[in-house]
């Protein structure tokens, strides 16, 4: 399937990623996230 959406390939081990910290109102224990905004 071909896609014209951003995609990060090998995401789990990419270095230039941003931390966006800790989730609120997670479900159960605790949500830490990093990223990268790709579109806005």
């Amino acid at each position: 399937m071909t896609s014209s959406a951003p995609h990060l390939h090998q995401a789990s081990t990419r270095a230039d990623l941003i931390d966006w910290g800790t989730q609120p109102n997670v479900l159960e224990g605790a949500s830490h996230s990093a990223g990268r905004l790709v579109h806005k």
